[in-house]
């Protein structure tokens, strides 16, 4: 037998039993599409009165799908409100994008919790979305 042909049985040994050693298991999620990625997003201020002036802060990027649109929505007591929605054109997917979004503090009770919602969609009609939350003051 040539030393050849021996180093290669070995290989496929080694191959063989190094691929049982290998478990799949469920990672507990199925991948659905490629959605964009919300790097930044940040409310100025965090807390403030009834009827206040504030703004939303988000940097966004797709690196494999076409950015839509994307919007801010605020939410109190679960109850949603969209307060803006803006629809993109021209999208870059090697390109980040940061834009800054204004809002007014909704005329609600002093200590209750506004929660930000932004959200930015994609071509296949997936949405991505993070939160921030802000505390009305007297």
């Amino acid at each position: 037998m040539n030393i050849k042909a021996s180093i290669a049985g070995l290989f496929v040994l080694i191959a063989f039993s190094l691929s049982s050693c290998f478990q799949e298991y469920d990672e507990g999620y199925e991948l659905v599409g490629r959605v964009a990625t919300i790097s930044v997003f940040t409310l100025n201020p965090t807390s403030a009165p009834a009827g206040a002036n504030g703004t939303a802060t988000v940097r966004y990027f797709s690196e494999h799908e076409l950015v839509t649109a994307y919007r801010l929505i605020q939410s109190v007591g679960g109850q949603r409100t969209e307060v803006v929605n803006v629809p993109v054109q021209n999208h870059n997917v090697e390109d980040s994008y940061q834009e800054t979004l204004n809002f007014t503090v909704p005329n609600v009770a002093a200590g209750t919790t506004v929660t930000y919602i932004m959200q930015v969609e994609t071509a296949n009609g997936l949405v991505r979305e993070r939160t921030a939350n802000l505390t009305v003051t007297q």
